[in-house]
């Protein structure tokens, strides 16, 4: 991923209102950018391009990252997508293939999302993926729904076909 596929993504966030620094693009794109790298080099998961397999055009991001909530560390499946590119399934693909990933590589035994409340979509993909409600919860100052998938729980955890794939810095790589 690139600084400048990173700055659009970092404006996937802040369209889709998952983003809590809305129409702050500059430096909050170089930290943003700079957090994801900080990740993945302390073992922390972060943010993976969700690209077009011919193209290469950006649809979004995805990936899995340790996060705590209510003081306890857990491992998230975090999601945004370029408003058009919505309804499409790419994020139920890339967040399907997060979690399928997860549990395949025995990560975590249960995986959660961090929702807002009002992120209607967001919430469409967390149950498309078989999560369900765990708790309310404030994180950030915000008030959040925390969605969980437990491993073995029912409900489709891979929804893949070929229409994407999911890229890290220059290297292509598949989560399956």
């Amino acid at each position: 991923m690139t600084l400048t596929d990173a700055c659009r993504s970092f404006k996937i966030r802040c369209r889709t209102g998952s983003g809590q620094q809305a129409g702050k693009t500059g430096i909050l794109c170089s930290q943003w950018f700079e957090k994801q790298q900080w990740r993945y080099a302390n073992g922390k998961g972060g943010a993976l391009a969700v690209t077009d397999k011919l193209s290469g055009e950006l649809y979004g991001w995805c990936g899995l990252l340790v996060q705590e909530v209510d003081g306890i560390a857990e491992l998230e499946v975090g999601y945004s997508v370029l408003v058009e590119h919505w309804g499409h399934g790419y994020a139920s693909e890339a967040a399907g293939a997060c979690v399928h990933a997860a549990f395949e590589r025995d990560l975590a035994n249960s995986l959660i999302s961090i929702i807002q409340v009002d992120n209607t979509p967001s919430r469409r993909v967390a149950k498309k993926i078989g999560m369900t409600v765990d708790r309310r919860a404030i994180y950030r100052g915000v008030s959040v729904l925390i969605y969980r998938k437990a491993r073995g729980a029912s409900g489709s955890s891979s929804v893949i076909d070929s229409t994407f794939h999911v890229a890290y810095r220059s290297t292509i790589c598949s989560l399956l």
